[in-house]
């Protein structure tokens, strides 16, 4: 019985002219371009490279494909890529020095992250200290994410229960290090309290009082900075009595803190308690 071969590609750019051929040939067939992506992946899944190197650029290319699909697509693409632990292609980083983790969150796609995050926690191919990467400017996945929470120019689609289910993911799941400081030397809950800070000045600033009062849209960013603070700071706690109750044998799920009940939380800030601190 004839056994097949697969096909083995020799030079990284023999993987850019496979991906571009096999692209072209199903969008021509199909018209379809979602479909195309598709079964591009799979193609290009289906094939190895002849070096390490070639399989690094060959598995990084897939995970670029399934980005470019986004959602649960492109999350199932990510967990159908097989172990990377020789390649490493899950810890490749770009111009900004940003990782897969902080595209993901960059283009507010929960799904993504969670298939990223589980390349660490469930096929272990990718390094537990990796999730701490910083950018050229210092920050982490989770800055990344903190920011997004209150700067509505950079495109976030994530609703904020989906930003605080991915801040728990991120610190429970991948235990990211809630400490790191970013070039400014800001840890993400710290940025966060100098943006509710910034702009409840702005708000109860008497010299603009007239502008400012109505101004929903900074009444906004204060909840949801204070809100995404306080979700960090309960999920961290919830992630060390976890982990210490883990240990015991005992989870108490009453303690459960992924969710904040904003109007409890509006009441509190109303009163000037905004909750536990960083």
């Amino acid at each position: 019985m004839t056994q097949l071969v697969k096909p083995v590609l020799q030079k990284p750019e023999d993987v850019s002219a496979f991906i571009e051929a096999k692209f072209d040939a199903f969008w021509k067939e199909r018209g379809d371009w979602v479909e195309a992506k598709e079964w591009t992946f799979h193609e290009l899944n289906s094939v190895e490279g002849a070096t390490p190197q070639i399989e690094r650029v060959r598995h990084a290319r897939l995970v670029d494909l399934a980005f470019t699909l986004g959602g649960r697509k492109g999350a199932d693409m990510i967990r159908r890529i097989p172990d990377t632990s020789e390649t490493k292609a899950f810890e490749t980083t770009f111009g900004n020095g940003e990782s897969f983790y902080q595209l993901a969150v960059s283009q507010g796609d929960s799904h993504l992250l969670d298939a990223l995050v589980e390349r660490i926690t469930v096929v272990g191919d990718v390094g537990e200290d990796f999730i701490n990467n910083q950018d050229k400017h210092g920050r982490t996945a989770l800055h990344v994410l903190s920011q997004h929470s209150t700067n509505a120019g950079m495109g976030v689609k994530m609703s904020l229960h989906e930003r605080q289910e991915a801040a728990r993911s991120l610190i429970v799941d991948a235990r990211i290090d809630t400490s790191v400081k970013d070039e400014q030397g800001q840890s993400a809950s710290s940025y966060l309290e100098s943006v509710v800070e910034r702009n409840r000045a702005l708000i109860n600033n008497p010299q603009a009082r007239e502008v400012w009062e109505n101004d929903n849209s900074l009444n906004a960013i204060v909840d949801d900075a204070a809100s995404m603070r306080q979700a960090i700071s309960q999920i961290k706690l919830k992630g060390a009595l976890g982990q210490t109750q883990e240990r015991s044998g005992t989870i108490d799920e009453s303690r459960s803190a992924d969710v904040i009940d904003m109007d409890d939380f509006r009441r509190r800030r109303a009163q000037g308690d905004d909750g536990p601190e960083r």
